[in-house]
């Protein structure tokens, strides 16, 4: 028996490095030609705007590749010399090398914003004051989306992108909250019946954590009002909450279905700790008022074994668009399940079945034809997963 099958976390990036003096490609009848470092560039046809690879498979052959191979060119180590500002997209970033050559790094989500005058920046999450937004105390604005943190109970967060926004609070009372900032954190110190409230802001979401420090007295329910604007709220078979447009189609920002982990490490556990899905998220709406309540399973936050703190880890999420990176496992053993749900990378082997993992980014910004001297391919190893199967090569 060989060692247990692995799990890739999660993708990171893309980095590719295209051709001498600028990107290179194949110009018309085989010619070669050149664009100049600071040259705009379009986006790809869609068949071309992907790279994609499956983790733990063997090489794709090109049939049309020649049968004997040039030579490969030894190139020297890669040096940064400035980053290409003018060529930044949502998702990717350009930077000349010493050696005259270009460095596309390609992340599989947001990596740039556009601020006011329509120009890309690096997003940055940190939370700062929110000036000139009565009712918030601190936000963020330097993101793909706006986070806004408040100074009541009955307005905690409010979380905007494009004309429409979703906005929590707590249910009950209203009382005076001040918000508690660290770099991208926001904690409300025991608000919700003794919990914390911690708001964290990524490039990707805006994740919500309920900290319990000690089991409950009684029931763990939290309830929460939820106002929307230009969306209207739906509720999930599989627990999950979508704001889609007033008009349909598919959602704008989603709540996944949540799940709770106590603070004991656990080897097989997908998050690395003990955890449990025994968390219930319900949809309602009382004449004008909608909200939202997360109950979670008592006898789990009883149980003698816990160790505590416990977090239960609901979220919005933005929905991801078509310029975003895609991954997502397959399972030979269950061909028609989707698995979009979970942040897991699965490669490897059970019993009887294999795992393996589809990862696809988009290279707008990169011509059709370039000519890539060198590809690298980032993820961060998570946790080996169950305790059957082969060797996996990482």
């Amino acid at each position: 028996m060989g060692k247990p099958r692995a799990v890739l976390g999660s993708v990171l990036a893309l980095v590719l490095v295209v051709g001498t003096g600028g990107t290179s490609w194949a110009g018309p009848g085989g010619r070669a030609g050149a664009i100049p470092a600071e040259a705009g560039v379009g986006a790809l046809p869609d068949a071309q705007q992907t790279t994609a690879g499956v983790a733990g498979s063997r090489p794709v052959v090109n049939p049309r590749a020649s049968a004997v191979e040039p030579a490969g060119k030894a190139w020297p180590a890669e040096k940064r010399v400035r980053e290409l500002t003018g060529r930044r997209t949502a998702n990717g970033r350009f930077f000349q090398l010493a050696d005259g050559r270009v460095q596309a790094e390609i992340s599989g989500g947001p990596a740039n914003y556009r601020d006011g005058r329509g120009q890309y920046q690096p997003i940055d999450t940190q939370v700062r004051t929110a000036a000139g937004r009565p009712g918030f105390a601190a936000g963020n604005v330097t993101n793909a989306f706006t986070s806004l943190f408040g100074t009541s109970s009955a307005r905690l967060v409010r979380f905007e992108q494009d004309g429409r926004h979703v906005e929590l609070g707590l249910a009950g009372p209203a009382r005076g909250v001040p918000p508690r900032v660290a770099g991208s954190t926001v904690t409300y110190p025991g608000l919700a019946g003794g919990a914390d409230l911690v708001y964290e802001v990524s490039a990707g979401a805006l994740k919500e954590s309920i900290v319990l420090r000690a089991a409950p007295a009684g029931d763990a329910s939290y309830s929460f009002t939820v106002r929307t604007g230009g969306l209207v709220a739906e509720q999930g078979s599989d627990g999950s909450i979508a704001f889609v447009r007033r008009s349909g189609g598919e959602p704008v920002f989603v709540i996944p279905a949540p799940f709770m982990y106590d603070d004991r490490d656990e080897e097989n556990s997908p998050y690395g700790k003990a955890w449990s899905d025994k968390v219930t998220q319900r949809l309602e709406q009382h004449g004008a008022t909608t909200t939202v309540t997360v109950t979670a399973d008592r006898a789990w936050l009883t149980d003698p074994t816990r160790v505590y703190p416990v977090v239960l880890d609901p979220a919005i999420k933005i929905q991801p668009v078509p310029t975003d990176g895609q991954d997502v496992q397959i399972y030979s053993g269950a061909t028609t399940t989707n698995y979009n749900g979970t942040y897991q990378l699965k490669v490897g082997t059970d019993a009887s079945q294999t795992w393996r993992t589809l990862v696809k980014f988009p290279l707008t910004g990169v011509p059709t034809g370039t000519v890539l001297d060198a590809a690298r391919l980032e993820m961060f190893y998570s946790q080996t997963h169950t305790a059957w199967g082969y060797d996996v090569a990482m």
